[in-house]
């Protein structure tokens, strides 16, 4: 499955409610909560997806607001970048969206993030562990909900 920047994982869509996704995926195979977070999460093994729900305002509550791709046969827009080295995704990504990335070291793993595409990638070990998609702002800061 292809992963559209601020968007989608094939069928999991930025802006889905909750029901919604319940009714086309079924029930996930684990729910949990983090606490100091607004939201909750649902796993889905076979998709290796975790797909995080807001709960930050009335209008936006229970929405799909980010998508964790762990799928290592995924592509993101059309490039597949699993095993690639972080300077790779680095370079591929910073000239196909025209802007830099920033870094941050979390001891145990690292970011690349593109701020303004609400696009992140997590390395573990020097390689590509994950890729984070997240609803995107509009100039007001208002979400973009494609659903």
């Amino acid at each position: 499955m292809d992963i559209k920047i601020g968007i989608s994982y094939g069928d999991f869509i930025i802006g889905m409610f909750k029901k919604e996704v319940i009714n086309k995926f079924g029930k996930p195979n684990k729910t949990y909560h983090l606490s100091g977070i607004d939201g909750s999460y649902f796993e889905y093994n076979n998709e290796q997806v975790i797909i995080k729900f807001d709960v930050d305002s009335s209008t936006n509550n229970n929405r799909v607001s980010q998508i964790e791709v762990k799928d290592k046969n995924a592509t993101i827009q059309g490039f597949q970048l699993w095993g690639l080295s972080k300077s790779k995704v680095k370079n591929i990504f910073e000239k196909e969206l025209k802007t830099e990335a920033s870094l941050e070291d979390y001891d145990t793993f690292e970011t690349l993030s593109f701020d303004d595409f609400s696009l992140e990638f997590s390395f573990e070990l020097g390689k590509l562990i994950s890729i984070n998609i997240d609803v995107i702002l509009d100039e007001n800061e208002d979400e973009i909900w494609h659903k």
